[in-house]
């Protein structure tokens, strides 16, 4: 039998195949999208009870950039902001593990 992914509801997404929580900070939750879902640049999605910001990952050619703002406060997408960029390495190395070399 194969395995379905559970469905979560989130805010003005809608429906979508639950994704894994790669870090949890501060009351933030950090998760990578798998295929067909999320797409290159590397990038992660956090999320902190009321809204979600798209942080893309720096590269050896582009800094961190935040792409997505839905429904977070200012402070909270600066926070997200801090937070990615603390823990850029290991989130690199979880968007490798999800997707392969870059």
């Amino acid at each position: 039998m194969r395995h379905r992914p559970r469905l979560i509801r989130t805010q003005q997404i809608g429906y979508v195949p639950s994704v894994p929580t790669v870090l949890r900070v501060a009351g933030f939750r950090v998760v990578i999208h798998f295929p067909p879902r999320e797409h290159a640049p590397a990038n992660v999605h956090v999320f902190d009870g009321e809204g979600e910001v798209v942080i893309d990952l720096p590269s050896d050619t582009t800094p961190q950039r935040t792409r997505t703002v839905i429904g977070m406060n200012r402070a909270n997408v600066r926070r997200a902001e801090r937070i990615v960029a603390k823990h850029t390495g290991l989130l690199m190395q979880e968007w490798r593990r999800i997707w392969g070399p870059s």
